[in-house]
């Protein structure tokens, strides 16, 4: 996949990426035990993988979606994305496809090496890491929220 990074931070992809999500809608189904009952697969920041269309795609195979997705985050980003760079495995996979800056995420390495499901069930929530991307993306700090409120951590 090609980039101009000229025009786009890793904070300006992550804030918009949630607002595409969180836009999309509950379009998925599933959720991993930690979050079960809500229909969320959550990443490790608190976005919801069910609901982002790269992810959706992937697991469906739908084309159509890859076009218009492709399309879309290529005029919000101000990058160059094909539809076959609209693929995701979602972020708590190590194996498979993983779009853009998830696959380099700190957040998520920090996650994966203290073995937690997402960043709720992490001992150190909130930590800086975390807090400065939730502070941009509300959605992703509800996310967490409903996942430690029953924990009461």
């Amino acid at each position: 996949m090609q980039t101009d990074r000229s025009n786009l931070s890793r904070r300006d992809f992550l804030a918009t990426t949630a607002g595409c999500v969180a836009a999309a809608g509950m379009m998925g189904a599933g959720c991993m035990k930690e979050n079960k009952g809500n229909g969320k697969v959550l990443a490790m920041c608190g976005l919801d993988c069910a609901a982002c269309p790269a992810c959706i795609a992937y697991k469906t195979n739908d084309q159509t979606l890859r076009v218009r997705t492709a399309a879309e985050w290529s005029r919000q980003f101000n990058i160059a994305l094909k539809p076959e760079d609209i693929n995701c495995v979602g972020c708590l996979k190590t194996k498979g496809p993983q779009i853009s800056h998830c696959a380099q995420c700190e957040i998520r390495k920090c996650g994966l090496a203290k073995k937690v499901k997402n960043c709720a069930l992490c001992k150190d929530y909130p930590c800086d890491k975390i807090s400065k991307f939730l502070a941009n993306v509300p959605v992703a700090e509800a996310n967490l929220d409903e996942v430690r409120r029953p924990r009461k951590m």
